[in-house]
């Protein structure tokens, strides 16, 4: 059978130490890896096997120091793959620096591009080039895009419920967001709408450590305002909480099942937190309750299907992702600025799917729409699997 790889490591014969750690990095993270002392046996045209490892491999990592930026070879395999992404239109060449001092020595051919700095910290390097991979990995083939979700009549009229109550409850129009959307995707359903309430109090997610309101908002608090309609039954508080200057909660829960929240974003109006930005923790809390609270509704509504969850961010443009941990300053490296104003994302839950999984993949589609291409996973996920199990990551 064809062998193929994931990633070619092209690098100069005298970085094989720093080579061979980066190949038994990748192949311990389940990649399929071209390193020549690998695969060039006794006997092997050493030139035919470099030219098909490139040929059969999706990625070349080019590894760049003193040494290799001087090597007629590592340009040779650098030429070959630059050849293949202008024939493609994908991207084929991922450059490393192993050594700081080369970073003023990039070849001409790939300047233009981004790389991933190993001479500076390794795990998270080698982290920007897994995610790469793994993102390119998960990229549909197609060119033609699947058709859009069909809304459904049912739907726009909640839609068209919500808009109306945002409206009569003092929603400023030019504030930013958080819309949360809790949904069957399947049949939906029916729920007496006597029960509706019962339902919300058993399926309400707290987290232990954290001070902010429960999700959805809590019905009970002082100043929250219950709203009925025909078809089932919110809560809305536009009071301000402490250290901040304006907030508002709403959230709304039909007889078939569809749940909408819809909050301020409270980076806005704290006083001790920059404008125009999104924390990271709190953006990590919105996704983990609302698979918590979809999770609770699959247990205690009676033929809750698969559930569908959608979180749309708007008022991103120009906003920046931060950390309010100080625990975690250097997590990421330089500003993480989103370029879009809306910013969705969407996940499907079935009753016997992984929330922490499920959650780290919906988070990390936000994410990368900062810019973040080199989240650590493995921090993410244990923050996901501390929130998924009702607790704030300290």
């Amino acid at each position: 059978m064809h062998k193929t790889y994931d990633v070619f490591i092209s690098h100069s014969s005298e970085d094989k130490a720093i080579a061979e750690k980066i190949a038994q990095h990748l192949t311990s993270k389940g990649l399929q890896v071209w390193y020549d002392d690998w695969e060039i046996l006794v006997g092997h045209d050493i030139v035919d096997k470099v030219y098909d490892g490139i040929k059969d491999s999706r990625f070349l990592l080019v590894l760049l120091s003193e040494k290799s930026v001087r090597s007629n070879w590592v340009q040779q395999e650098i030429n070959a793959a630059r050849i293949r992404e202008i024939e493609s239109g994908a991207t084929v060449v991922l450059p490393a620096v192993i050594e700081p001092n080369v970073k003023s020595q990039i070849p001409e051919s790939l300047r233009t591009k981004r790389y991933a700095d190993i001479s500076a910290n390794f795990e998270s390097a080698m982290g920007e080039v897994e995610y790469a991979v793994s993102v390119t990995k998960l990229t549909p083939v197609a060119i033609t895009p699947p058709p859009a979700r069909t809304t459904s009549a049912y739907e726009t009229a909640l839609a068209e419920t919500v808009l109306a109550d945002l409206n009569a409850y003092g929603w400023k129009q030019n504030e930013a967001f958080c819309r949360i959307s809790v949904v069957p995707n399947g049949p939906p359903p029916r729920i007496p709408k006597r029960d509706l309430e019962n339902i919300i109090d058993l399926c309400t997610v707290g987290m232990t450590g954290y001070g902010g309101p429960s999700f959805p908002y809590e019905r009970t608090f002082p100043d929250a305002t219950e709203i009925h309609h025909a078809d089932g039954f919110g809560v809305v508080d536009a009071r301000a909480w402490p250290y901040e200057d304006w907030s508002f909660h709403y959230w709304y829960f039909t007889e078939l099942g569809h749940f909408v929240t819809h909050r301020h974003l409270s980076e806005d109006h704290m006083t001790n937190i920059p404008r125009r930005t999104l924390s990271v923790e709190w953006l990590q809390l919105d996704v983990a309750r609302s698979l918590l609270f979809a999770r609770k509704l699959q247990t205690n509504v009676q033929d809750y299907p698969e559930a569908r969850i959608e979180l749309l961010l708007h008022g991103m443009k120009n906003r920046e992702l931060i950390i309010l941990n100080r625990q975690r300053i250097g997590f990421f490296r330089g500003r993480l600025v989103s370029s879009d104003d809306d910013i969705e994302a969407e996940a499907t839950l079935s009753k016997d799917a992984d929330l922490v999984q499920t959650g780290a993949e919906l988070l990390l589609d936000i994410v990368w729409r900062f810019g973040w291409r080199t989240p650590s996973k493995e921090v993410l996920r244990n923050d996901m699997t501390t929130l998924c199990s009702g607790r704030f990551p300290g």
